[in-house]
């Protein structure tokens, strides 16, 4: 529930080279450049979401990473110039991307050998599910204002960290 959540949210990334090249004028090579740094964010991010949840445990690095997404997505909004962007988007590959390691680790957790390949199937259809509705409604707010995908991807995040913390907090640590 909580991945289906966050991923209809998920907006800036997706629409990021329209938003850099159309409302901000950068050129299609800028919007490259910015994007790789997103992606090597994103590697950065998983490798550290998977020491720092084997060093503090899952359910600390899920609720931080996605607040401090919504967070850093909202931060984007006021930043203009190519190499505050590039920095900006990379921060948040990073912290976005610490999630995934941490929730393979949750379903681990919360599934047994019977019910884990269903789990992780239905961790990636509300992945899935989430990204197809994303992208319509991504649409549809990009040709309103472009501000207003950040403003929906940052705030489904935050929705999500708290939708998460309230339900760690009624679950025990596995499902054993």
């Amino acid at each position: 529930a909580t991945q289906l959540i966050n991923r209809i949210g998920t907006m800036a990334i997706p629409f990021m080279t329209l938003y850099l090249t159309q409302k901000l004028s950068f050129s299609i090579a800028d919007a490259g450049f910015i994007m790789m740094f997103f992606g090597v964010g994103t590697i950065l991010g998983a490798l550290l979401g998977g020491r720092l949840a084997d060093r503090i445990g899952y359910r600390p690095i899920m609720i931080a990473s996605l607040a401090m997404s919504g967070f850093g997505l909202l931060a984007l909004l006021p930043l203009t110039g190519f190499w505050e962007i590039s920095v900006g988007v990379f921060c948040l590959s990073i912290v976005a991307e610490a999630f995934r390691p941490a929730a393979s680790i949750s379903i681990t957790r919360y599934s047994n050998s019977e019910t884990r390949m269903r789990s992780f199937s239905l961790y990636r259809l509300a992945i899935n599910l989430g990204w197809a509705v994303a992208s319509a409604l991504g649409g549809l707010l990009a040709t309103l204002d472009y501000s207003l995908i950040f403003w929906a991807d940052g705030l489904t995040c935050l929705i999500s960290a708290l939708f998460l913390f309230f339900l760690f907090k009624k679950m025990p640590e596995t499902a054993d």
